[in-house]
């Protein structure tokens, strides 16, 4: 923006400067002669008045171009991701942006208790089996496995929901990841459905295999972004909620290094699946309105049904 208004200006300074130029060469007067007119007719007082003025004119320009910048910044931070197109030439490069939320702490030093109640261990043993079988094949997914479970047993009391008495959210996370894994054995993909709003799958073909690892990854972080998104009291209960928690928290997720050390297609994957499993309508397509990547699709539908029927076990 400040590039554009100074290219603006010189424009028509140029323009102005050379009409004035040619259509009063005739009667052209020297520029010292104007200058020392100028001097003679104004005191040394209202100079430094008129220095002072232009260069709080000045200021209060970059302020005002500042702030309207700033206002534009947190606007496009606000947007769904299908709304920000058009304003990146006016924003500059798009990575400013993309990746405003910073990044996932984590505390090496502090210890994996995954639950404190009894009832819960056997969960809790479940993904530490599950995430070792996971390193004989995939090790660096593996390692992007702990690490997740690491950020989130740093929250042991974090709630999962606005109702911080359904249960927590590292609790809530293990479920979901180990419901997932029950239900890829037999899951059919078809593609992307949403109440009133379906896309059929590229391929229809197309089955997720149940090993993947991607599995257990997209389904244990799926909920990470409450981290940034909720804001909680000294009691656990949460007093805020700021930002749509898929989007955050995937932005967050891939700033992380065990995640950028993932294969590049593992990574889109879990940024779609994670931004969009909330809201399925929103996610994008291809330039035909169509699926672009049915794995992707695939595993964000897996812990669609996965989040479903945990919760519907809770409710029960």
């Amino acid at each position: 923006m400040l590039k554009s208004a100074f290219v603006v200006a010189s424009f028509w300074w140029l323009v102005v400067s050379l009409w004035g130029f040619l259509s009063l060469r005739p009667n052209h007067t020297p520029i010292d002669l104007v200058l020392n007119e100028i001097i003679q007719s104004t005191g040394s007082a209202t100079q430094q008045h008129l220095a002072v003025l232009c260069t709080i004119g000045l200021l209060g320009w970059v302020v005002t171009l500042l702030h309207a910048l700033r206002q534009r910044q947190n606007l496009f931070m606000s947007l769904l991701p299908h709304e920000k197109n058009g304003l990146y030439t006016s924003l500059g490069a798009s990575s400013k942006f993309l990746h405003g939320e910073k990044c996932f702490t984590i505390n090496r030093h502090h210890p994996l208790v995954l639950t404190e109640a009894k009832a819960d261990e056997a969960a809790s043993l479940d993904i530490l089996t599950w995430i070792n079988d996971v390193k004989k094949t995939h090790p660096l997914h593996a390692k992007a496995l702990l690490e997740c479970l690491q950020i989130l047993s740093q929250h042991p009391h974090f709630p999962a929901e606005e109702d911080s008495a359904k249960s927590t959210l590292l609790l809530h996370s293990i479920r979901v990841a180990l419901c997932a894994k029950e239900l890829a054995l037999s899951f059919h993909y078809q593609g992307i459905e949403d109440s009133h709003f379906k896309v059929p799958a590229r391929d229809l073909e197309y089955q997720l295999p149940h090993l993947d690892p991607m599995v257990a990854l997209v389904a244990l972080c799926h909920d990470m972004g409450k981290l940034k998104t909720l804001t909680c009291d000294a009691n656990h209960r949460v007093i805020a909620v700021k930002g749509q928690h898929g989007v955050i928290g995937a932005r967050a997720l891939a700033k992380l290094d065990c995640i950028k050390m993932l294969p590049m297609d593992d990574q889109r994957t879990l940024y779609f699946a994670v931004s969009f499993f909330a809201s399925p309508a929103l996610c994008t397509l291809d330039a035909q309105a169509q699926i672009h990547d049915d794995r992707s699709a695939a595993l964000m539908m897996l812990v669609i049904a996965a989040h479903k029927k945990v919760d519907q076990m809770a409710c029960v």
